[in-house]
Formats: structure tokens, C-alpha cells, sequence
């Protein structure tokens, strides 16, 4: 040890001497003990960080399940909106195919009728 290094121990040391000796025996204490109560602190508040993140999955875990529901519902709405389209569609095909064959054969207008002979009306497809 160097000359400065002994000075500093022996000073400290003088220091020691006036105290008395509780200082030592806190010194010991919180060397040997400190850490144990530090690393328990830190547990503690670990513990407490992990509890608050699980409770904040949980809630936007709870939040999914909403969001997923609600889509379900969104959908079952949309296939009723669907059907009813299908229906429609389904419905004015029939009505045009009614019209088109009308148009095609003409058979409602009175003058036509009366003016045609059987041989006259041909659909173009039988020709």
C-alpha cells in the first residue's frame, strides 16, 4: 500500500475510534443486509408491474373478444341484407325474362294480334 492509502485508513480508523462503535456494527448491517432488503423491494414492486400488465391484457383481451363479437353480428346482418338482395335480383330476372318473351312474341297488343296469321309469329330462334 502506498503512503497516501495508509493515511486514509488510519484516518478513518481515528474516526472510528471517537464514534465509538455502532457505526461499525450499522456498517456491517447494511453491507451484509442492505441487499437482501433491496432485492426484496425490487421484487415487490416487480410484482406489482407484472399484476398491472396482466390486468392490461386482460382488458384488451376483453376488448378483442367485444370487437370480434360485434364483426359477428356485423355479419349476420349483412347475410340477411344479402339474401334479400339475392331475392330481388332473383325476382326482377324472373319479371325481365316475362317482359322479353312478351316483347318477342307480342301477343298483347290487339292490332298485332288481329293482323298476324299463326305462320307469322315465329320466334327468331325457330327459324
Amino acid at each position: 500500500m502506498t503512503a497516501d492509502q495508509v493515511a486514509a485508513i488510519t484516518a478513518i480508523a481515528a474516526i472510528f475510534k471517537q464514534i465509538g462503535t455502532w457505526p461499525i456494527g450499522t456498517v456491517f448491517m447494511v453491507v451484509m443486509v442492505g441487499p437482501w432488503i433491496v432485492m426484496v423491494i425490487v421484487a415487490w414492486l416487480q410484482e406489482k408491474r407484472f399484476v398491472s400488465l396482466a390486468n392490461g391484457h386482460e382488458k384488451r383481451f376483453e376488448a378483442v373478444v367485444k370487437m370480434y363479437e360485434a364483426n359477428v353480428q356485423l355479419v349476420k346482418g349483412y347475410d340477411a341484407i344479402a339474401k334479400n338482395l339475392q331475392d330481388l335480383v332473383i325476382m326482377a330476372t324472373q319479371t325481365m325474362t316475362q317482359v322479353s318473351d312478351s316483347v318477342t312474341h307480342n301477343l298483347f297488343c290487339p292490332l298485332v294480334r288481329h293482323k298476324a296469321k299463326p305462320r307469322d309469329i315465329e320466334i327468331e330462334g325457330d327459324k
